[in-house]
């Protein structure tokens, strides 16, 4: 399961099955989007997860990799608590890049 998909969950069912205190200490300490993960961004290019922001989990620093014609792109570092024209639209999961040619895997 997707690191997204896990956390929405438990923010789903958290009222009913866990501590609330319990909760907010799991999501303060967890990211949506881990170090090391891919996602699709709102322009569609293809980055991954370099740094998290504390403070703004849900923001993180990215490292764009595939342009949205997936090609390769020059690897510039996006801080998305900075740079507002930039959201998240989805976490990749690795195997779904597979079928596409990707040379830094």
């Amino acid at each position: 399961m997707m690191p997204t998909l896990a956390i929405s969950a438990i923010l789903e069912d958290g009222n009913m099955k866990f501590k609330q205190d319990i909760v907010k200490t799991l999501i303060s300490e967890l990211s949506f989007y881990p170090v090391g993960s891919f996602v699709l961004l709102n322009t569609g290019e293809i980055g991954e997860v370099i740094r998290i922001h504390k403070s703004i989990p849900t923001k993180p620093v990215i490292k764009l990799i595939y342009n949205e014609k997936l090609s390769m792109t020059p690897q510039i570092e996006v801080d998305l608590s900075i740079r507002s024209e930039y959201s998240i639209k989805n976490s990749i999961a690795v195997r779904e890049l597979l079928g596409k040619e990707i040379k830094w895997l």
